[in-house]
């Protein structure tokens, strides 16, 4: 599960993608239909990576190939109706650009704009 308050590269940003500081009261939100259910949360930046690197450094998380910078939403709300029925953690951002809020809400976007030598196939195993 995330921790926001665990992470040492997250920063609160604004829907504007500026960052927030860290003595604001109320932040901007966004409502989210996800099926028959919703959500709403807050916008942050945070490195997300493909790999565990439990006890690296931030600077050394972001100079990682299997790791990328990307804009967030983490939810504060969700209806009880699907989410009660089963263990929500999030989202990632799997969709296409053309779908995200922001260009920089896309995973796949992101990672191989900021990796373009890495090879583009992506595997789920469920």
């Amino acid at each position: 599960t995330y921790q926001r308050n665990a992470s040492q590269s997250a920063v609160d940003l604004d829907h504007d993608g500026q960052p927030v500081a860290a003595d604001v009261v109320e932040r901007d939100q966004v409502e989210i239909a996800f099926g028959t259910g919703e959500i709403v949360g807050d916008f942050a930046s945070e490195t997300v990576c493909l790999n565990s690197h439990a006890g690296s450094t931030a600077a050394d998380v972001e100079q990682a190939m299997d790791c990328t910078k990307l804009r967030v939403i983490m939810a504060t709300e969700m209806t009880t109706e699907p989410f009660g029925a089963f263990e929500f953690d999030g989202v990632l951002g799997l969709g296409l650009e053309s779908l995200a809020l922001d260009p920089e809400f896309s995973f796949f976007g992101q990672m191989t704009k900021l990796n373009p030598n890495m090879e583009l196939q992506f595997g789920v195993f469920v």
